[in-house]
């Protein structure tokens, strides 16, 4: 089985990354690789290529998300990780969910919803989505 990968590039949002990595691992899903914080694309996109993940999993608390996903799609892209699953969650304006799924972010979540949400949709469409 292959990792989810939980980044939280602004090191404010350890809850949300904890609960997500404890939910995983309840429902029986790939073990999750949880990064150190404040973490920049090309770390994530190295961890990921390095660990083989078949998720990268976003969380954002503070503004940044529209600039963060321009630049992780791309870079996935060059390399070669067309087959990874993109999700966001936290703080983010319901009006960025549509220009950041046109960038290849595969869903974004809203802040305050149960963890369980998160993992029913990667379970559901994990390996069916590409970039």
């Amino acid at each position: 089985d292959k990792a989810s990968y939980l980044a939280d590039p602004a090191q404010v949002n350890d809850y949300s990354v904890s609960n997500l990595n404890a939910v995983v691992g309840t429902n029986g899903t790939a073990p999750t690789l949880t990064v150190a914080f404040d973490i920049t694309v090309d770390e994530i996109v190295n961890a990921a290529l390095q660990e083989d993940v078949d998720v990268i999993a976003v969380s954002i608390m503070t503004s940044g998300h529209l600039h963060l996903a321009e630049n992780l799609v791309p870079a996935l892209k060059a390399k070669g990780m067309n087959d990874v699953m993109v999700i966001f969650g936290g703080i983010i304006p319901d009006v960025d969910f549509e220009p950041l799924r046109k960038m290849g972010v595969h869903r974004s979540f809203p802040a305050g919803l149960p963890g369980s949400v998160v993992v029913d949709y990667i379970n559901a469409n994990v390996g069916k989505v590409g970039l």
